[in-house]
Parts: C-alpha cells; structure tokens; sequence
C-alpha cells in the first residue's frame, strides 16, 4: 500500500459510518489474512492460533485507528502483520514453546509500542457478545479457553469430549463459526464502538 491507501485506510477504520469500518475491516481480511496463517503455521500454530492471532490484532488496529494513534508514517499493512507477528511470539512464549523463527518475515517494520493493547476490557467485552451469539457447546468450549484460561484437555474432561485432540478440533470448528459470523455480521463494526 502507499501512504494515500494507508491514510484512506486509516480513515475508514475510525470513521463515524458503518460501512467505512466496515470495508477497512474486510480489506484486512481479503489482504492479509493468508500471510497471517503462513507467519502462525510455519511457527508451530494451527488454524485457531491463526484465527486468535488475526482477530486479536485487528481488534488492536481497530482501537489505535479510533484512538487516532496511527501516525502517517506508519506502513499499515507492515505494522498490522508485526503487531500480528508479536502477538504470536507472545502466545508461543506463554505455551513455552521454542520454535525457529522463519525468517522472511523477521525484519517487517512498524512501530509496536501499542501491542500492549491487544488485551483488555473492552476487548474481552466485545468476545464475550460474539460468542455467546454462537451459542451451545462453542460458548463453552471457547469461555473455558479465553476466560477461564483452562488448557484443552481439561476442556475435554469438563465437556465429555473424548479426548484433549476432540476439545481443539471443536474450538478450531468454534472459532471457524465466529470469523464466518463476524464477516457476515453487520453488527460487528458496531460492537466494536
């Protein structure tokens, strides 16, 4: 992208209007979503982490456009994939994981002073709204993780699932339900004011 399209981007994303938001938010998704998965599954991730990690961050990016923190220097699509790239790194080091950095994305740019956002409350509001509209068994299995903070297998016990494979193949379909619900909420942008 070059600046114009960053700050039209930029723009949009914390734009009054529904629709703006709306169009900056699948733009992301159109444009950077697979690089996001190759980055996550080349570094010991699965399909959910990909789905975290992008949603996170978006919701990230979100904020900082609305808070107007985006300066015109910044690259959007570079900063959007480092605070995307650091959230994972962050999760990896939190699973204790040691993984080997693939190395073509190891030198994007963009500041990431802000990724100390990527968790807070209104966030962890606006999941809650999203989750509880996918309902059932998926509400559970995805408050048990993201709330409650417990590991998969003890999911699978609590849920009777039948194994701690069974408990990620279920978040992983869950988590599929919600980025098909959020792409075909119009609402979404909404939760997000």
């Amino acid at each position: 992208m070059n600046k114009q399209s960053d700050a039209y981007l930029i723009q949009k994303m914390s734009s009054e209007h529904k629709p703006d938001r709306q169009e900056a938010m699948l733009y992301f998704y159109q444009g950077m979503y697979d690089k996001v998965q190759h980055y996550v599954q080349k570094n010991s991730g699965d399909s959910t982490d990909v789905d975290d990690v992008f949603q996170d961050s978006l919701v990230a990016l979100y904020k900082l456009a609305r808070e107007e923190k985006l300066g015109d220097h910044i690259r959007l699509e570079a900063y959007f994939f480092t605070i995307c790239k650091n959230h994972w790194l962050k999760e990896l080091q939190k699973k204790k994981r040691t993984v080997e950095l693939t190395k073509k994305y190891e030198n994007v740019s963009g500041d990431i002073s802000q990724e100390a956002i990527l968790i807070t409350e209104e966030r962890n509001a606006l999941v809650e709204k999203l989750i509880t509209q996918v309902g059932g068994i998926c509400y559970k299995v995805l408050r048990h993780y993201y709330y409650e903070k417990r590991r998969m297998k003890e999911i699978a016990e609590i849920l009777s699932l039948s194994s701690e494979q069974a408990a990620k193949d279920k978040k992983a379909s869950c988590m599929k339900k919600l980025r098909t619900l959020i792409k075909n909420n119009p609402h979404f942008i909404e939760l997000l004011k």
